[in-house]
């Protein structure tokens, strides 16, 4: 067959649209510019919290790139979000760092709710700056160690859809990305909790021998 009989073969039709109609001749409604439409934002995307731990439960490996999520206190319409880091397990129940200036010893003075926070032990460890390249100890700083009640986990979030969180209460007020190292966490667990688990053993770091 020649290829004008292929052609041929074929069906073929045009359609001839007046501006502002629809092929059936019917006005068409103006629709919205794009830039007018709201952006929605993306969907966070939670972790589960003893993925995000310090120290690494099936292998005690200290993780120095540990994530930092967000304690969530909800209050009416407001929220104030706490940075929050998980340091190890303990018997199941997670043993957690907070800002010093989020919890006291007088109820009147804490921004954590009550009960949020079990066995609470002040330590001061140093902090470093993760914007450095070296990450060069910046200074010591004390912050609160404990047991994160299981009633309170749900109010705890990690979103790896961010590289960086923004809390409205970080563990210091010169940027997010001066942190607690992570050596100087596992070290303090070390010393005031881990001796409560018969099973607990040395963490060590990435890449050293067993």
């Amino acid at each position: 067959m020649s290829r004008k009989a292929v052609l041929a073969a074929i069906p073929f039709s045009v359609d001839f649209q007046v501006p502002g109609m629809d092929c059936c001749g019917q006005e068409m409604e103006d629709l919205p510019d794009l830039e007018d439409q709201e952006e929605v934002p993306e969907t966070p995307q939670p972790v589960a919290l003893r993925l995000c731990t310090v120290i690494l439960e099936e292998n005690r490996e200290v993780d120095f790139e540990y994530p930092v999520g967000l304690f969530e206190i909800v209050d009416g319409e407001s929220v104030t979000a706490v940075a929050v880091i998980l340091v190890s397990q303990l018997e199941s129940r997670l043993v957690c760092a907070f800002p010093f200036s989020s919890w006291n010893r007088i109820a009147a003075k804490r921004v954590l709710p009550a009960g949020a926070l079990l066995r609470p032990t002040s330590v001061q460890v140093e902090f470093v700056d993760r914007a450095s390249p070296s990450e060069e100890t910046v200074f010591l700083q004390k912050v609160w160690l404990g047991i994160l009640p299981a009633e309170f986990e749900s109010l705890v979030a990690f979103d790896s859809s961010v590289e960086q969180v923004d809390p409205d209460i970080p563990f210091d007020n010169r940027g997010p990305t001066i942190l607690p190292s992570a050596a100087a966490l596992a070290a303090a667990f070390e010393q005031h909790f881990a001796f409560a688990s018969a099973t607990s053993g040395e963490p060590r770091r990435r890449g050293t021998p067993k």
